[in-house]
Parts: structure tokens; sequence; C-alpha cells
């Protein structure tokens, strides 16, 4: 489960990672499938800013869509990122 690559969806990414633990996965396996899942969004959320055409024109629908798909992305990939930050700080307490 936590070798397949993880999913695009932020819910089912969150499911796994609860399963896993639930399934005592090493917590090892889990920092690696958050942190894959942190750079994968980290990369789409870029590639989501190259926009076709004017970059002033914000009230485009395709730009304005591509934008907030960055910026989603982005957000994301920090949440994940924190996640992965205090799956090890606990078990380095253990």
């Amino acid at each position: 489960m936590l070798k397949d690559p993880p999913p695009s969806d932020l819910d089912a990414v969150l499911r796994v990672i609860d399963i896993a633990a639930e399934n005592n996965a090493r917590p090892t396996d889990i920092l690696s499938f958050l942190n894959c899942a942190a750079r994968e969004r980290l990369t789409l959320s870029k590639q989501a800013l190259k926009i076709d055409g004017n970059p002033e024109s914000s009230l485009v629908y395709g730009a304005t869509r591509k934008r907030w798909d960055a910026a989603r992305l982005k957000a994301e990939a920090r949440l994940l990122s924190v996640l992965a930050k205090s799956l090890v700080v606990t078990a380095s307490k253990r």
C-alpha cells in the first residue's frame, strides 16, 4: 500500500496513512509516503502555474483555475510535509 504512488486526492492520502498506521506500518515507510506525496504536489503546483496566454489576465477562467490549482497543491504539499515532520518527532520520542 505504501509502496504504490500516492493518490492524487488528499483525502485518499490521509486515509492510506491512517490505515497504514493502524496496521503497524513502519514510521519510516509512512514518512517516505508522505514526503513523496508532498513532492508530487509541489511538482504539480509548478506545472499548474504554466499559464498560456496573458498572465496578467486573471479574470480569464483558465488562468484563474490554474492559479487556484497551484495554490491548493502548494497548501496540500505543506500539510503533508508538516505531517511528515510531526511523525519524525513522534517516532523519536518512542
